[in-house]
């Protein structure tokens, strides 16, 4: 009975300690680099402010001018003009369709937009996956 005991203690793995686990070869410490005690910073460049030509000026886009052009088939919610999702030719645009949907989904679940505006845009981003369908996606 003695015999049995002893050979289940030898049998037994003694347990580590954390501090006595030896280090694998890829854990070692390799030798450290000397950083160079004079090294510089290269010098940051100003940013000058950004002035606009006449010619850009004149050139800038204006949403509502656009917003102007567009036939009424051109906007997911025509009555108020909004969620525009053809290209300047009057052309239904897949990049539009889905620019439609995100904005729909941006203002359905914004708490802080009134409850009108947000069942609205609920039904916008319905149209727009109906239409995302249609169109291809």
């Amino acid at each position: 009975m003695i015999i049995k005991t002893q050979i289940k203690k030898e049998i037994k793995s003694p347990r580590r300690v954390f501090s006595q686990r030896r280090k694998s070869p890829t854990r070692m410490k390799s030798p450290q680099r000397r950083k160079s005690p004079t090294r510089m910073k290269s010098p940051q460049r100003r940013k000058s402010p950004r002035v606009m030509s006449k010619q850009m000026i004149l050139e800038k886009w204006d949403p509502s001018s656009y917003r102007d052009k567009l036939p009424n088939k051109c906007f997911l919610d025509s009555p108020r003009r909004k969620y525009p999702i053809c290209n300047s030719k009057g052309d239904v645009s897949l990049q539009g369709l889905k620019a439609a949907k995100l904005r729909a989904i941006l203002v359905s679940n914004n708490k802080k937009v009134n409850s009108s505006s947000r069942k609205k845009a609920g039904k916008v981003k319905a149209k727009a996956q109906k239409l995302l369908k249609k169109y291809g996606s």
